[in-house]
């Protein structure tokens, strides 16, 4: 009895230390993406620590949207080919998940939506194209309007 009560409040104190842990990545996330355009050095270093910390703690959401907001950083930054690796390493996981809930398909567009501008910016409009297109397939199976709208702007 005394063990499995030992038991029961270590994994009660992980799961507590996981919230914690995954409310402060949220924060970093939201921080980092406001300081985008701004200030995109001090974005890049706040998303760097949400993405470690997603990875020792195995958040996958947390890890595929700050290698997004890494490929948007990079994007705004000129550095097309680095944001299309990053976006490419979000896709990697999400292919590689068992099942992908709704949150996840959402991600998964706007990843396809950051690889569709990297290849706008670089001039590459054949495969922009097949990204939006992709992002937006993904975007109408979710409820997400702004999504949809989103890509049909930017396909036009």
């Amino acid at each position: 009895l005394f063990f499995l009560l030992l038991n029961l409040i270590a994994s009660n104190a992980s799961a507590n230390l996981a919230l914690v842990d995954t409310t402060k990545i949220k924060k970093l996330m939201d921080e980092s993406f406001v300081l985008l355009f701004t200030n995109p050095e001090k974005s890049e270093i706040q998303i760097k620590e949400s993405l470690k910390m997603s990875r020792d703690i195995q958040y996958t959401f947390g890890e595929v949207k700050s290698l997004n907001i890494l490929g948007m950083i990079a994007d705004v930054q000129g550095e097309y080919l680095q944001a299309i690796k990053r976006y490419n390493e979000a896709l990697t996981i999400i292919h590689n998940l068992s099942e992908v809930k709704q949150s996840i398909k959402l991600l998964q567009s706007s990843t396809y939506n950051g690889l569709g501008l990297a290849y706008y910016h670089k001039s590459d409009y054949e495969q922009a194209i097949k990204y939006f297109i992709l992002g937006l397939d993904l975007a109408e199976q979710t409820s997400s309007d702004n999504a949809k709208v989103n890509f049909y702007n930017n396909i036009g």
